[in-house]
């Protein structure tokens, strides 16, 4: 989003290094690991609007992927997505 306003924004990330997948024996041997990331934004024209994701990194270590929903508070209920990179 674009603004001449004034805007906020937060993003924290935590990579949990395989916390999880470290304790299922045939996973662990892939050695992927999880992340849990909240993002948000706050403009005058929007308001406010938030994201969370959580995804599995180090696939085939080199890929990541994330299912990410976003909402506003308001009007739109959490829908899931998925992106890849």
């Amino acid at each position: 989003m674009s603004t001449n306003l004034y805007f906020a924004e937060a993003h924290v990330e935590h990579h949990f290094g395989g916390f999880l997948f470290n304790k299922i024996p045939g996973i662990r041997k892939l050695k992927l690991g999880e992340v849990l990331g909240f993002h948000f934004l706050y403009t005058p024209t929007r308001q406010q609007y938030f994201q969370i994701d959580a995804g599995i990194d180090n696939i085939f270590k080199l890929i990541r992927v994330d299912f990410v929903t976003g909402f506003d508070g308001q009007t739109n209920p959490p829908v899931w997505r998925t992106n890849g990179y």
